[in-house]
């Protein structure tokens, strides 16, 4: 996934990330890039973008198992006009 922020107030800084996996958040590692690193853009899916997330504890979503199906309860469909 990829993600970008802007601060147009004061300092007109900016923040990207590029190919990160495993985010359910992917602008808060964009915004951390923007705050606390020199850099603008952090482009990967393995190390060193993705060691930077692992000490700022963002929130890694579990992966759904291969035969999660959406149950007939929650699925109505509505029918045509």
């Amino acid at each position: 996934m990829d993600a970008v922020i802007m601060d147009g107030s004061g300092q007109l800084s900016c923040g990207a990330v590029a190919a990160v996996q495993n985010l359910a958040h992917p602008v808060s590692l964009a915004r951390m890039v923007m705050e606390k690193t020199p850099h603008i853009l952090l482009v990967g899916a393995r190390p060193p973008a993705h060691d930077f997330t692992m000490p700022a504890a963002l929130y890694k979503p579990k992966p759904l198992p291969q035969d999660f199906t959406v149950p007939a309860a929650l699925y109505k469909p509505k029918p045509l006009p």
